[in-house]
């Protein structure tokens, strides 16, 4: 069985790029410098290429300094990140919040293992990762689960240090000390793994309310992402990355975290040339884009790496034997119509 591409939701990356914009920072160009496109700000129950995510946290820890993703959580209500954040704050207590979030992380994260385990006087939170990360990499993605476990746990609990140890792979130049006045007492982790020890006293703390309703929540999620078939999470993947310019061979084997020619040979075995894959999604995505979003015809060529409108007017001509405009009008038409018939049986009721 081919492997599926190292995959998370899209909404993790949430209060990241809201922070971003909140202190004037470029956003567009820390997604394009991580190969990211604009399509991950847009739907939080889509999905991205982690090897790129991670990249992104890269970039902007260089950029704003060691702590930054504790500064970013410490603005962060955890529903902020998509359905696994609704999902625990659907739970009175952090107790209950974190044992959902190692519940839903199958359907959440194709490489991260999340697990909550009782210990005498807590709980302790362990967050590791099947895939290899340098030192710089694994202590920003390890910084900002912590940051996202704080902020679960500041929801319910005011009483400070929230955490009673941390042990996080510590930073090539400035180790742990810069998290201390955000998490207490902080060790430095001899693997690479994130262990978090949290109090009786926080873990139990009881929520004025639920916010949201939990079986709601969770009819209708999407299976465990580790069984996705691998084309399928190749056409994410794909998606993921439109919007940051032409997208490559080179691009994809980048997310998932393998060379060119190994990702070539893996497509061979499944019968699907590339430019084919790149072809199909990229008339999904279009397709899309014209009959729903508000995107020129120039914007929406731009997004899919296309050189100009004319390039993708061609395309749409051989996909479907009509132009861009034409089939935006036909879908603001038959948008209309329904919107119609939508009133009308709403006056007869």
């Amino acid at each position: 069985m081919i492997p599926i591409v190292p995959t998370i939701r899209a909404g993790v990356f949430a209060p990241i790029l809201r922070w971003v914009s909140d202190h004037g920072l470029p956003v567009e160009t820390f997604l394009r410098d991580a190969a990211l496109g604009d399509s991950i700000a847009e739907d939080l129950e889509g999905f991205a290429p982690i090897m790129n995510g991670v990249e992104m946290l890269r970039l902007l820890g260089r950029a704003e300094g060691a702590d930054v993703f504790c500064r970013i959580g410490a603005t962060t209500d955890f529903s902020e990140v998509g359905a696994i954040g609704r999902i625990a704050r659907s739970r009175r207590t952090p107790r209950g919040a974190l044992l959902a979030v190692a519940d839903f992380m199958p359907r959440h994260s194709t490489h991260e293992v999340f697990a909550v385990h009782d210990v005498p006087g807590g709980i302790r939170v362990i967050d590791k990762w099947t895939l290899a990360f340098d030192a710089e990499a694994q202590h920003f993605v390890h910084q900002y689960v912590a940051a996202l476990v704080h902020s679960i746990c500041a929801a319910c609990s005011q009483q400070r240090p929230l955490f009673s140890r941390v042990e996080i792979v510590p930073h090539p130049t400035a180790g742990v000390d810069h998290l201390a006045r955000w998490f207490g007492r902080v060790e430095a982790a001899s693997e690479p793994r994130l262990v978090i020890d949290i109090p009786t006293r926080v873990a139990d703390a009881r929520a004025d309310s639920v916010v949201y309703d939990d079986d709601r929540l969770l009819r209708g999620q999407p299976v465990v992402l580790s069984e996705v078939d691998f084309i399928a999470s190749l056409r994410w993947t794909i998606q993921a990355l439109m919007g940051a310019g032409a997208v490559s061979i080179k691009d994809v084997a980048r997310a998932v975290n393998v060379t060119p020619r190994t990702l070539q040979r893996r497509l061979a075995e499944a019968g699907v040339p590339f430019s084919d894959l790149l072809d199909e999604t990229r008339r999904d995505i279009a397709l899309h884009l014209l009959g729903s979003s508000r995107l020129s015809i120039a914007e929406v060529a731009e997004r899919l790496g296309y050189t100009n409108a004319s390039a993708l007017s061609r395309a749409v001509r051989r996909w479907t034997g009509q132009s861009p405009r034409h089939l935006r009008a036909q879908a603001h038409s038959d948008r209309g119509c329904k919107e119609k018939k939508i009133a009308i049986g709403g006056a007869e009721r």
